[in-house]
C-alpha cells in the first residue's frame, strides 16, 4: 500500500507515470519537423526558439500520467502493465488526476502565450488521445489505435507551426508517418500480450481477430510508412543521400514486412516489431540530416 511506500519511491513514481520515454520520443518527431522548416529556409535554427519545445513536453508527459489515471483498473490486471506506480500503490488516483491535469494545463497555458496555433495543435491532441483513444474506443472499437494515432499525428504540425505562420503538404506527410507507424507498433506488442487484453475486455485487434490477420495488417501499415518515407523526401526536396540512407536501412525492414504479408507468423512478426521502431528514428533522423 501506499503508506508502505518509501518517500524515494514516491518521488520517482511521479516521474514514471509520466512515461519519459515515450514523452521524449514524441517530442522528437515534432522536434524533427522544426529542424526540416529551418533547413528548408536555409536559416539558422535560434537556440532561443526551442523553448517552444517545453509547453509540449508537458502536456505530453501530462497525457500520459492521465492515461495511467483512465486505465488503473486494467493495468492492475494485466501482465505488462501491473508494476506501473498507480497498481502498485506509489501513487494515489487523485494525486495522479491533479498532476496529470497541472502538467497539461501548464502546457496549454504556456504555448497560448507563445503562440495560439500551438495551443490549439496540442488542445486536439490531448483530446483525441485521451477522449477519443483512452475513455471511448479503447475498450469499445478494435480501431481504437487507428484513431488515437492522431493524437501522434498532430506532433509534426506543431513543431511546423513553431516556426512557419502556415502550413505545407509536408507536415501532413509526416504526420502520415506517425499515423501509420503507431498502429503497427500497438498491435504488434497486443499480438504477443493478446491474453492479458482479452482477460480486461479490451478489443485490441489480435484479440478480434486472428494472429494471421494481425500481421498482414502490420506488414501493410509498415509497408505504408516505408513509401511515406520516400514521398517526404520529394515533397520537402530532400538530398539524395536521404533517399539512399532510407532504401539501404529498408532494404530489411522491407523485405521483412512483405514475407509477413504473404507469409505471417510470429516469428517473423517478432521481428517486425523489433525493426519497426529503428526504422522510424532513422527516418526522422535523416530527415534532419538530409535536408541541409
Amino acid at each position: 500500500m501506499v503508506n508502505d511506500i518509501k518517500p524515494g519511491e514516491s518521488l520517482a513514481a511521479f516521474f514514471k507515470i509520466t512515461k519519459p520515454k515515450q514523452a521524449l520520443l514524441l517530442l522528437f518527431t515534432a522536434f524533427s519537423t522544426y529542424i526540416l522548416t529551418f533547413n528548408l529556409k536555409k536559416a539558422r535554427v535560434p537556440v532561443e526558439g526551442m523553448t517552444v519545445f517545453f509547453p509540449l513536453l508537458l502536456a505530453l508527459m501530462g497525457v500520459d500520467t492521465l492515461n495511467n489515471y483512465l486505465d488503473r483498473d486494467i493495468d492492475a490486471v494485466m501482465e505488462r502493465t501491473r508494476n506501473r506506480p498507480l497498481p502498485k500503490g506509489e501513487l494515489k488516483p487523485l494525486t495522479a488526476l491533479l498532476y496529470g491535469s497541472a502538467l497539461i494545463l501548464s502546457g496549454l497555458i504556456f504555448s497560448a502565450a507563445i503562440n495560439p496555433k500551438l495551443f490549439i495543435v496540442i488542445l486536439i491532441g490531448s483530446l483525441i488521445d485521451l477522449f477519443a483513444y483512452t475513455k471511448f474506443l479503447k475498450r469499445r472499437s478494435p480501431l481504437n489505435i487507428i484513431i488515437g494515432s492522431f493524437a501522434g499525428g498532430v506532433l509534426p504540425i506543431y513543431g511546423w507551426l513553431a516556426a512557419y505562420e502556415s502550413l505545407t503538404l509536408t507536415p501532413f506527410l509526416i504526420s502520415c508517418l506517425i499515423i501509420f507507424w503507431t498502429p503497427s507498433h500497438i498491435w504488434s506488442l497486443a499480438l504477443f500480450y493478446k491474453e492479458d487484453y482479452r482477460k480486461v475486455n479490451v478489443p485490441m485487434l489480435p484479440v478480434v481477430k486472428s494472429d494471421n490477420f494481425t500481421i498482414k495488417a502490420i506488414a501493410s501499415t509498415n509497408i505504408l510508412t516505408f513509401l511515406d518515407s520516400l514521398i517526404i523526401g520529394v515533397e520537402a526536396h530532400l538530398t539524395i543521400i536521404y533517399f539512399l540512407v532510407i532504401i539501404a536501412s529498408s532494404l530489411f525492414y522491407l523485405s521483412l514486412n512483405l514475407y509477413g504479408l504473404f507469409n505471417p507468423s510470429l516469428k517473423i512478426a517478432k521481428y517486425m516489431f523489433k525493426a519497426s521502431s529503428p526504422f522510424l528514428a532513422v527516418v526522422l533522423v535523416s530527415i534532419i540530416c538530409f535536408s541541409l
